[in-house]
Protein backbone atom coordinates (compact mmCIF):
# COMPACT_ATOMS: atom_id res chain seq x y z
CA UNK A 1 0.00 0.00 0.00
CA UNK A 2 2.93 2.36 0.66
CA UNK A 3 4.10 2.24 -2.97
CA UNK A 4 0.60 2.99 -4.28
CA UNK A 5 0.25 5.98 -1.93
CA UNK A 6 3.64 7.34 -3.04
CA UNK A 7 2.68 6.91 -6.70
CA UNK A 8 -0.65 8.72 -6.20
CA UNK A 9 1.06 11.52 -4.27
CA UNK A 10 3.65 11.92 -6.99
CA UNK A 11 0.93 11.93 -9.67
CA UNK A 12 -1.00 14.60 -7.75
CA UNK A 13 2.09 16.80 -7.64
CA UNK A 14 2.65 16.18 -11.34
CA UNK A 15 -0.96 17.09 -12.15
CA UNK A 16 -0.71 20.21 -9.97
CA UNK A 17 2.45 21.42 -11.73
CA UNK A 18 1.41 20.36 -15.24
CA UNK A 19 -0.72 23.43 -16.17
CA UNK A 20 2.01 25.85 -15.10
CA UNK A 21 4.66 23.83 -16.95
CA UNK A 22 2.56 23.76 -20.11
CA UNK A 23 2.00 27.51 -19.91
CA UNK A 24 5.73 28.16 -19.46
CA UNK A 25 6.61 25.89 -22.39
CA UNK A 26 3.92 27.56 -24.51
CA UNK A 27 5.31 30.99 -23.62
CA UNK A 28 8.80 29.93 -24.67
CA UNK A 29 7.51 28.50 -27.97
CA UNK A 30 5.52 31.67 -28.70
CA UNK A 31 8.58 33.82 -27.87
CA UNK A 32 10.85 31.72 -30.11
CA UNK A 33 8.32 31.93 -32.94
CA UNK A 34 8.06 35.69 -32.53
CA UNK A 35 11.83 36.09 -32.58
CA UNK A 36 12.20 33.95 -35.70
CA UNK A 37 9.37 35.79 -37.43
CA UNK A 38 10.90 39.12 -36.41
CA UNK A 39 14.19 38.23 -38.06
CA UNK A 40 12.31 37.24 -41.19
CA UNK A 41 10.45 40.55 -41.22
CA UNK A 42 13.65 42.55 -40.72
CA UNK A 43 15.58 40.71 -43.41
CA UNK A 44 12.70 41.18 -45.84
CA UNK A 45 12.20 44.89 -45.16
CA UNK A 46 15.83 45.98 -44.83
CA UNK A 47 18.65 46.11 -47.33
CA UNK A 48 21.50 43.72 -46.45
CA UNK A 49 23.86 46.58 -45.60
CA UNK A 50 21.30 48.23 -43.30
CA UNK A 51 20.54 44.89 -41.62
CA UNK A 52 24.26 44.32 -41.10
CA UNK A 53 24.59 47.78 -39.56
CA UNK A 54 21.64 47.07 -37.27
CA UNK A 55 23.05 43.68 -36.27
CA UNK A 56 26.42 45.24 -35.44
CA UNK A 57 24.83 48.02 -33.39
CA UNK A 58 22.64 45.54 -31.50
CA UNK A 59 25.67 43.36 -30.81
CA UNK A 60 27.43 46.34 -29.24
CA UNK A 61 24.33 47.26 -27.25
CA UNK A 62 23.91 43.71 -25.97
CA UNK A 63 27.58 43.62 -24.99
CA UNK A 64 27.13 46.81 -22.99
CA UNK A 65 23.97 45.37 -21.45
CA UNK A 66 25.75 42.18 -20.43
CA UNK A 67 28.68 44.05 -18.91
CA UNK A 68 26.72 46.73 -17.07
CA UNK A 69 23.11 45.83 -16.35
CA UNK A 70 23.45 42.05 -16.62
CA UNK A 71 25.35 41.65 -13.33
CA UNK A 72 22.87 43.99 -11.65
CA UNK A 73 20.05 41.72 -12.82
CA UNK A 74 21.86 38.67 -11.48
CA UNK A 75 22.31 40.36 -8.10
CA UNK A 76 18.63 41.31 -8.02
CA UNK A 77 17.57 37.72 -8.61
CA UNK A 78 20.11 36.33 -6.15
CA UNK A 79 19.06 38.60 -3.29
CA UNK A 80 15.27 38.38 -3.74
CA UNK A 81 14.75 35.28 -1.60
CA UNK A 82 16.91 36.49 1.32
CA UNK A 83 15.02 39.81 1.22
CA UNK A 84 11.69 38.00 1.40
CA UNK A 85 12.88 35.70 4.18
CA UNK A 86 14.30 38.64 6.15
CA UNK A 87 11.17 40.72 5.50
CA UNK A 88 13.30 43.45 3.95
CA UNK A 89 11.46 43.94 0.64
CA UNK A 90 11.27 47.72 1.01
CA UNK A 91 15.04 47.95 1.38
CA UNK A 92 15.46 45.44 -1.46
CA UNK A 93 13.27 47.54 -3.79
CA UNK A 94 15.23 50.70 -2.99
CA UNK A 95 18.49 48.87 -3.70
CA UNK A 96 17.19 47.47 -7.00
CA UNK A 97 16.09 50.94 -8.12
CA UNK A 98 19.40 52.50 -7.07
CA UNK A 99 21.46 49.82 -8.84
CA UNK A 100 19.35 50.04 -11.98
CA UNK A 101 19.63 53.84 -11.98
CA UNK A 102 23.43 53.62 -11.64
CA UNK A 103 23.59 51.07 -14.45
CA UNK A 104 21.35 53.26 -16.59
CA UNK A 105 23.64 56.24 -16.06
CA UNK A 106 26.68 54.13 -16.98
CA UNK A 107 24.93 52.87 -20.12
CA UNK A 108 23.92 56.42 -21.02
CA UNK A 109 27.48 57.69 -20.50
CA UNK A 110 28.87 54.97 -22.78
CA UNK A 111 26.22 55.74 -25.38
CA UNK A 112 26.99 59.45 -25.31
CA UNK A 113 30.76 58.84 -25.50
CA UNK A 114 30.21 56.58 -28.52
CA UNK A 115 27.97 59.21 -30.08
CA UNK A 116 30.61 61.90 -29.66
CA UNK A 117 33.25 59.54 -31.05
CA UNK A 118 31.10 58.74 -34.08
CA UNK A 119 30.37 62.45 -34.64
CA UNK A 120 34.04 63.44 -34.44
CA UNK A 121 35.19 60.57 -36.66
CA UNK A 122 32.69 61.53 -39.37
CA UNK A 123 30.44 58.47 -39.01
CA UNK A 124 27.29 60.51 -38.39
CA UNK A 125 25.09 57.96 -40.19
CA UNK A 126 25.72 55.53 -37.32
CA UNK A 127 24.08 57.94 -34.89
CA UNK A 128 20.66 56.96 -36.25
CA UNK A 129 21.39 53.36 -35.23
CA UNK A 130 23.15 54.09 -31.93
CA UNK A 131 20.20 55.59 -30.08
CA UNK A 132 17.69 52.80 -30.84
CA UNK A 133 20.34 50.14 -30.14
CA UNK A 134 21.08 51.50 -26.69
CA UNK A 135 17.37 52.04 -26.02
CA UNK A 136 16.93 48.37 -26.89
CA UNK A 137 19.73 47.42 -24.47
CA UNK A 138 18.12 49.44 -21.68
CA UNK A 139 14.60 48.14 -22.27
CA UNK A 140 15.73 44.53 -22.58
CA UNK A 141 17.80 44.92 -19.39
CA UNK A 142 14.81 46.27 -17.49
CA UNK A 143 12.69 43.44 -18.85
CA UNK A 144 15.31 40.85 -17.93
CA UNK A 145 15.62 42.18 -14.39
CA UNK A 146 11.84 42.17 -13.90
CA UNK A 147 11.56 38.67 -15.38
CA UNK A 148 14.32 37.45 -13.08
CA UNK A 149 12.66 38.91 -10.00
CA UNK A 150 9.30 37.45 -11.00
CA UNK A 151 10.92 34.06 -11.59
CA UNK A 152 12.50 34.27 -8.14
CA UNK A 153 9.02 35.10 -6.78
CA UNK A 154 7.74 31.96 -8.57
CA UNK A 155 5.48 33.97 -10.89
CA UNK A 156 6.49 31.87 -13.87
CA UNK A 157 3.20 32.18 -15.75
CA UNK A 158 3.53 35.98 -15.77
CA UNK A 159 7.12 35.66 -17.02
CA UNK A 160 6.08 33.24 -19.78
CA UNK A 161 3.25 35.53 -20.91
CA UNK A 162 5.55 38.55 -20.80
CA UNK A 163 8.26 36.86 -22.87
CA UNK A 164 5.79 35.49 -25.40
CA UNK A 165 4.03 38.83 -25.83
CA UNK A 166 7.30 40.78 -25.88
CA UNK A 167 8.68 38.90 -28.87
CA UNK A 168 5.61 39.68 -30.95
CA UNK A 169 5.21 43.27 -29.71
CA UNK A 170 8.77 44.05 -30.76
CA UNK A 171 7.77 43.24 -34.34
CA UNK A 172 4.93 45.79 -34.14
CA UNK A 173 7.32 48.52 -33.04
Amino acid sequence: MGKLAALLLRDRRFLRVLPEALFVVSGEVVAAGGNIFGIRVLTTLMRPAAYGQLALALTGAILAQQLILGPIGTACVRHYSPAVEGRELASYRKSVVALFAAGTLALLAISMALGVGLWISGHKSWLTVLTPAFAFAWISSASSILDGIQNAARQRIIVAAHQGAGAWLSIAS
